[in-house]
């Protein structure tokens, strides 16, 4: 009975937002100065910033029109409609207009809405917009989402036209993050991406001999980026050339790969990004000549096997047995920079074998061969790094490069984003 009588309430707010005749205010909305005859009771009933407005001191309180050109008409009919009737339909594109205007106007009740909305319809194009508007608007909640989002999609965020529209708080944001999941060359050359466009666009406003240069923009930006992340060869080839870091930063960056135990800090950051994953997948066995298919889906574990460690970068173990090629699926990765340590043991005989890994239907990555005597003990070979778009992946491993049958007897795997992990020689992890 209740929602009946809410619905019947709806029904006779909406009628009430149809009928012009005793309207007692007419809102003149946006440039193109539409006219919304509305009533002053409504609105002020459920904001505090028309009631001012319409019923206090302002002369608004006073006229028949109020003209409202900072809205636009389309974003003032959606947020008429929710004030009168409690509902809103709208389009994911007019989410954050809409959200804007219930903050500057006090409609608390509809800016939670397109919150939520907001959060449903998150994705790698749109999370960085999300981002600045809540950032703007001081909802916490929902700047905390879009950040844990980035965490896991950095490597599609970053390269996202709104990344550029981010403010210099927003980056820092990101970049300080632990959990960021994205190669550090990647997060440094967004960085630079951002700072050019910020660059570009002071320049149309001031002359060019008053725009400061780009180590002056990103100046705050970036003792965030983990400069020792970066591989000596990045380092030299990609970093050195944009000029924006000193010599004496990337002189005490390279030391540290050279001795990292005997190095001071210099105001450079160390600590690893730690990159935590919890995904399911379906690893399949087949025996020989394809005979008798068995699957097996393991459990989901942020770590790896069920040893206690402080590295959360691996995503996920896997082994096969028994003479088989087999097939990892892992569903809902987030996009990165994917490794995978490969450890085999061979069969107890001399003869050559030769095995492959490679993802989805990309050219192998993994190449491992025995002359009957090198995976005698376990012996960890890690792939080529293979950048992936967020999904679903299958890892193929096999004595052909498509994942074809091989002739190793037993093998484990470690998917990490992680470069700088390595896996202890000699060992296995229990599965």
């Amino acid at each position: 009975m209740q929602v009946r009588h809410q619905d019947l309430l709806r029904e006779r707010l909406a009628l009430l937002m149809d009928n012009h005749k005793i309207a007692d205010v007419v809102f003149v909305v946006g440039r193109e100065e539409r006219d919304f005859p509305c009533h002053r009771m409504v609105f002020a009933a459920q904001s505090k910033v028309f009631e001012a407005m319409l019923y206090g001191g302002m002369k608004e309180a006073h006229t028949r029109e109020i003209p409202l050109p900072s809205i636009t008409p389309r974003v003032f009919s959606l947020m008429r409609c929710y004030m009168y009737t409690g509902c809103i339909d709208i389009e994911p594109d007019d989410v954050f207009p809409v959200m804007a205007a219930a903050d500057q106007y006090d409609l608390s009740a509809l800016k939670r809405e397109c919150g939520k909305m907001a959060h449903e319809c998150i994705n790698s194009e749109n999370v960085a917009t999300a981002l600045r508007e809540s950032s703007m608007m001081r909802e916490h909640w929902l700047t905390s989402e879009c950040l844990k989002f980035i965490d896991q999609n950095a490597s599609a965020v970053v390269e996202s036209d709104a990344f550029l529209d981010l403010s210099e708080e927003d980056i820092i944001s990101i970049m300080q993050r632990d959990s960021v999941v994205s190669e550090e060359i990647d997060l440094f050359q967004a960085v630079v991406r951002w700072g050019k466009f910020q660059r570009q666009r002071m320049s149309q406003l001031e002359a060019e001999d008053k725009v400061p240069a780009l180590p002056v923009i990103l100046k705050s930006i970036l003792p965030h980026i983990r400069l020792a992340l970066i591989r000596p060869s990045d380092l030299i080839n990609i970093v050195k050339p944009t000029n924006i870091i000193s010599i004496e930063t990337l002189f005490s960056v390279m030391a540290y790969h050279v001795t990292p135990e005997n190095v001071d800090h210099h105001g450079v950051m160390y600590q690893p990004r730690q990159k935590p994953f919890i995904v399911q997948g379906a690893l399949e066995h087949w025996g020989y000549y394809g005979a008798g298919v068995r699957q097996f889906t393991y459990l989901p574990k942020p770590e790896r096997g069920a040893e206690a460690t402080d590295n959360k970068s691996i995503v996920y173990l896997g082994k096969c047995e028994d003479n088989a090629g087999c097939r990892y699926t892992v569903s809902d990765i987030p996009a990165g920079t994917y490794y995978v340590w490969v450890c085999c043991i061979d069969l107890p005989h001399s003869l050559k074998c030769r095995s492959y890994g490679s993802w989805d239907n990309f050219p192998a990555c993994w190449v491992g061969e025995s002359d009957g005597s090198l995976f005698l003990v376990p012996t960890w070979i890690r792939s080529q790094p293979q950048k992936l778009p967020a999904g679903s992946h299958t890892w193929k491993f096999g004595s052909k490069p498509d994942g074809g049958f091989f002739t190793i007897g037993w093998a484990q795997f470690i998917f990490t984003t992680n470069p700088a992990f390595e896996p202890v020689a000699g060992h296995l992890y229990n599965m």
